[in-house]
């Protein structure tokens, strides 16, 4: 039988420093990758698009003219908040002034994002109301 010299420990040594640094590598890439990003704009873009599309949907029932019309920010808040589970204040405006409640102090200090939604008002003659939702 043959006997095998043993040359050196080097091979051993290159092949555990090579499995080292993949290990780390592959450790810091998935740490990096692994971070749970949350964009905040976006998290708001989808709560307004979400928002106006309920405004939309009272919009093509025709509800919407009319409680614009007579005012009625309550009953349009109580349907977006049945749809959608958030905080939210609806302000309706015409041409010149704000014809509902406006925030209030407390309300003012949240971080607030707004929709608005357009409608021409009484059929026949222009007058447009604006139903704006403040939500936070």
């Amino acid at each position: 039988m043959k006997k095998f010299k043993r040359v050196g420990k080097k091979g051993g040594i290159y092949t555990i420093e090579v499995a080292i640094a993949a290990i780390m590598i592959i450790s810091i890439i998935s740490l990096i990758g692994i971070q749970k990003r949350v964009d905040y704009d976006t998290s708001i873009a989808n709560y307004k698009i979400q928002i106006f599309d309920e405004l939309k949907t009272i919009d093509s029932e025709g509800l919407l003219r009319v409680y614009a019309l007579r005012n009625d920010s309550e009953s349009i808040k109580n349907f977006i908040q049945t749809c959608k589970k958030i905080n939210c204040k609806v302000v309706i405006f015409d041409k010149e002034k704000n014809l509902t409640d406006w925030l209030t102090e407390t309300e003012i200090q949240k971080n607030i994002a707004s929709v608005s939604y357009i409608i021409s008002g009484y059929i026949g003659e222009y007058s447009p109301r604006e139903i704006r939702v403040y939500f936070w």
